[in-house]
């Protein structure tokens, strides 16, 4: 406390001007320096003065003399008054200096602030109340600045919280060194309650002054209770004692609380079942709760882990994520990590954190948590979920395994990995026939058949639906791979016997071949995905393997990449497949291409995927629909169509739930001036899902007098129900059902029933992929049925189309080509 006294004494001591100073007078003309003289003995008479008549001698003097405070002149033999005080301003501990000029310029204000002066005083204005009162604030500046150093030294001698005792001395050193009756100090907390009060001295004093300061809600009353008294001079050391004390009861409050928080901590920690514990680089136990104290040993803090190893396995688990985290210098963690002790397996998660910057900046906190309880339950749970109750068979999660592990011995052991799906064609058209149950003793005997082709080593497994996944390790060559899949393809279909009755299946299969390290088991799945849907394009009941190179972009991203940039570059362009009934092109289909300035025109199965879960998906279908209009509108001016010719356009459902989107296709009729109804909207079944969502979107398009077509229909999972929209006005039979005609009757007889249930509905309907005249000849026998396909022609560019349509015009009868 001695030291806190002496620092608090003196910091009063400086501040509280007393008379008898020393000045230093710096004026090389000897009257001038005796009329400074005469003045500031009239104002202070118990000031000494010394005169220096120039820069050399002023510096001697201050070398050896310690002065309270300086007047200079400006201009001096060797120098000027700005540079003396330039140099005492770089100093600790000077005396304050006034500059004496005779000009009145500002500038010379400006100087002396700069060269860190405290005032100025002019000689045509000098009296010996100006100089007095310059006296004043030099002194009362210079009180201030000593002050604040010596307050801060103040808290630096604190050295933390004070407490009510301190409090007491300290103002009992005030009251006696400022002559006060009484001093009172009180602290009020952020919530107002005191949480300090001290009184010292005669309590009937009158109170002569109150120094009040505030921080963080926090408020200090300083009461100063004298007869008479001149505070100005010590107001700012008072405040900052006020700041000092504020801050260190602030700190002890604070302090107060951490342990309180620490206490609670500890409780909490003891509470939980969690290994908790810090320890130091060397792995020794600095804390820990009682769990660790439970599981390690009771002793344990203070010993090494390593120490530990040998009486739990646990200590082990600890001194593995300590590693961790000084190798990688980052937090590390361990998940459901096995160790066995006293005849048991127990699995535990941990998690190591280093500490914060500071004393314990090594230190590294640990908790460890047993997961054995979860494990297990998982375990159970997880064998329960990878058999496919249905069928039998594993399911999708297995699947996944098996493929990942066959891939990873590519090349470690001779041998191919074939990974083969399949579906079974026209799935929901047997549970649309023959009820769900017919489905799913369809779904069994595909399961029974599986399991008699594959051998043990193979897996077999239902992914969902009517998708199904083989798995074939080690083959030794191509061939055996291909005499595979011609057994299962050949095998797997057939009769499904049902209740009283039976019916027949057909599977389209895709495999994909691996034979080299590197690939991961979702390519490998997406190429026999790929696969899959080429067989089913290709005409269902086959199989097709996947072929490297067969795609023109390796992977999403640059598909992606290619969008932005064709959108950019304006690389896509439309084609068109005419439509014809009886004979007669009545409307187009417009088809979107992309142009690859390596690969040529890009099919759409390349890109189409990608585009529709992209954000281009708005923009381009906007520019389709631009670009549809602008051809009918040059074709209409041209004469090669009439208002009867329908454009046909593919829609998304994404794009029906865009306004933006409606709004420009209305916007565009109106522009290109063509008639609503030559603009045709091809839908998905999956569009016709959600009506209620998807709605007031069709009705503002059948409004407007756009047509509305069903597309691809026999295929989706929607309800025919969804055919007795008001807004439909036609529908679109999948090309699937035609492409299957010729290999299985009852393809064709689903055709026909098809045209008959849109006849019956008052649809018109159109047939797609017809390729052969004699398809032709089966499905559209008079001018109740339109055709769609290559018996016709190919999608065409719009150049081509137009010579088609002049073609067309010149003959009743379009020409036909068989395509074989």
């Amino acid at each position: 406390m001695h030291s806190l006294h002496t620092v608090l004494i003196h910091s009063l001591v400086v501040a509280w001007q007393p008379s008898g100073q020393r000045v230093l007078i710096v004026e090389d003309d000897p009257l001038f320096g005796t009329i400074i003289e005469r003045l500031l003995r009239a104002a202070d008479p118990s000031a000494t003065t010394e005169v220096a008549i120039d820069l050399t001698s002023a510096r001697a003097k201050l070398t050896t003399t310690s002065y309270d405070v300086v007047l200079t002149g400006v201009t001096l033999p060797d120098g000027s008054g700005f540079a003396l005080a330039d140099e005492l301003a770089d100093e600790t501990a000077t005396p304050p200096v006034i500059i004496i000029t005779g000009s009145d310029d500002r500038e010379v204000w400006g100087e002396a602030a700069e060269a860190g002066a405290t005032t100025v005083l002019t000689k045509s204005a000098l009296s010996e109340e100006r100089l007095a009162g310059a006296l004043e604030f030099s002194y009362e500046v210079t009180a201030s600045e000593r002050a604040a150093g010596l307050i801060a030294a103040l808290a630096s001698d604190l050295g933390g919280a004070i407490d009510e005792a301190q409090v007491r001395v300290v103002l009992d050193r005030l009251r006696t060194q400022l002559g006060l009756e009484r001093a009172v100090l009180t602290v009020l907390d952020d919530d107002g309650e005191r949480a300090l009060d001290v009184v010292v001295g005669d309590p009937n004093g009158h109170a002569a002054r109150a120094i009040t300061r505030a921080h963080d809600g926090w408020t200090i009353a300083l009461e100063l209770h004298a007869t008479e008294r001149a505070w100005g001079r010590v107001e700012a050391a008072l405040e900052g004692l006020c700041d000092v004390v504020l801050a260190h009861v602030q700190l002890a409050r604070s302090r107060r609380l951490v342990d309180l928080s620490e206490s609670r901590y500890r409780a909490v920690a003891n509470a939980t079942s969690d290994l908790i514990m810090t320890v130091d680089a060397r792995g020794t136990i600095l804390t820990a709760n009682a769990a660790v104290l439970d599981e390690l040993d009771d002793e344990a803090v203070g010993t090494s882990l390593r120490q530990l190893v040998g009486s739990s396995p646990v200590a082990e688990l600890a001194l593995q994520l300590l590693r961790s985290v000084q190798s990688n210098h980052e937090p590390a963690r361990l998940d459901d990590r096995p160790i066995d002790g006293d005849g048991r397996r127990r699995w535990f998660s941990g998690r190591a954190i280093p500490a914060e910057p500071g004393p314990d900046a090594q230190a590294v906190h640990l908790v460890l948590s047993e997961t054995t309880g979860r494990v297990l339950t998982e375990n159970e749970l997880s064998t329960l979920a990878l058999t496919d109750p249905l069928t039998g068979l594993s399911n999708r999660r297995l699947a996944m395994d098996r493929i990942q592990h066959a891939l990873d011995q590519v090349g470690r052991r001779p041998g191919a990995v074939i990974v083969c799906q399949f579906d079974i064609d026209h799935f929901k058209a047997i549970n649309d026939l023959y009820g769900h149950a017919a489905g799913d003793a369809a779904l069994s005997a595909v399961g029974q058949r599986l399991r008699s082709l594959v051998r043990d080593a193979d897996t077999a497994a239902r992914l969902g639906g009517d998708e199904f996944l083989v798995v074939a390790e080690g083959l030794p060559d191509a061939e055996t791979g291909r005499r595979l899949i011609q057994r299962l393809h050949g095998e797997l279909g057939g009769s499904v016997a049902f209740a009283d009755r039976s019916f027949d299946i057909n599977v389209s299969l895709g495999y994909a071949t691996v034979v080299d390290r590197g690939l991961a088991a979702d390519e490998v799945l997406r190429r026999a995905d790929a696969a899959l849907y080429r067989a089913k394009n290709d005409g269902r009941n086959r199989y097709v393997e996947y072929e490297d190179g067969a795609h023109v972009f390796g992977s999403v991203a640059e598909v992606t990449r290619e969008l932005r940039q064709a959108f950019d570059e304006d690389r896509f362009r439309l084609a068109y497949q005419p439509i014809v009934r009886a004979g007669s092109t009545c409307g187009a289909e417009a088809l979107l291409r992309l142009i690859h300035p390596v690969h040529g025109e890009v099919a759409p199965i390349e890109f189409i995927d990608v585009l529709i879960n992209s954000p281009l998906l708005i923009p381009v279908g906007q520019w389709v629909v631009t670009a549809s209009l602008d051809q009918v509108a040059e074709w209409n001016r041209s004469g090669r169509i009439d208002a009867s010719f329908q454009c046909h356009v593919n829609v998304t459902p994404q794009q029906l739930g865009d306004t933006n989107f409606i709004d420009h296709v209305l916007r565009e009729i109106e522009r290109t001036g063509v008639e609503p109804s030559q603009l045709v909207i091809e839908v998905t079944e999956q569009s016709l899902l959600d009506l209620t969502r998807r709605s007031s979107s069709l009705a503002r398009l059948s409004e407007a007098g756009v047509g509305l077509f069903l597309d691809d229909f026999g295929t989706g999972a929607s309800s025919i129900t969804h055919l007795r929209t008001p807004l439909l006005d036609g529908l679109k039979i999948d090309r699937s059902f035609v492409a299957g005609a010729t290999a299985d009757p009852r393809d064709a007889d689903i055709v026909d029933g098809l045209i008959s249930l849109g006849h019956s509905l008052g649809l018109r309907v159109i047939v797609e992929g017809i390729e052969r005249t004699d398809q032709l000849s089966r499905f559209a026998p008079d001018d109740t049925v339109w055709v769609q396909g290559f018996v016709y022609a190919p999608p065409l560019s719009g150049e081509q189309m137009e010579r088609y349509l002049v073609n067309a015009g010149r003959s009743s009868t379009v020409t036909r080509h068989d395509r074989r």
